[in-house]
């Protein structure tokens, strides 16, 4: 099962969380900017954080919990259930390069050994494929952060 949502690059290094959200509310038909949300995320260069982006979802009149520490079943429950959901990844694990900067992604389907998902970071970067065990450890890396977006 792969849910059919819109994809967006990211437009600056700094901005993978808000093109991320950018894609979730344009799947529940909100449209905005990539500077809309990065302003209403309060994105820096140094980034943006899991509860920032949730706070922004909450503003834009969707429903919004960032999870630390969450588990596969609870992200593969959200898929299940047609909603995207944003993880925090370490992308020197699905990529190679340097390891220790946290990267968003969205989650968009999986099987019983993949997950599918959109990087706003890499040119051809819709409907990705890596090993549920490559993805497991790009997550653990930092810390099992996810996103959870839904219609209130």
């Amino acid at each position: 099962m792969n849910i059919r949502l819109p994809y967006f690059k990211q437009e600056n290094w700094y901005t993978c969380g808000p093109a991320c959200l950018r894609m979730v509310l344009a799947f529940f038909g909100v449209t905005r900017t990539e500077s809309e949300v990065k302003a209403a995320c309060g994105t820096t260069e140094l980034g943006t954080t899991p509860m920032q982006i949730s706070a922004a979802a909450q503003k834009s009149g969707l429903k919004s919990t960032s999870v630390k520490n969450a588990n596969i079943d609870d992200l593969k429950q959200e898929i299940k259930e047609g909603k995207p959901v944003i993880a925090l990844v370490d992308s020197s694990y699905l990529y190679g390069g340097v390891s220790g900067f946290g990267h968003f992604i969205v989650i968009l389907g999986f099987t019983d050994e993949e997950l599918v998902y959109h990087d706003p970071d890499v040119s051809e970067g819709k409907f990705m494929k890596c090993k549920l065990e490559t993805f497991n450890a790009a997550w653990n890396a930092t810390r099992c952060w996810m996103i959870k977006i839904e219609k209130e």
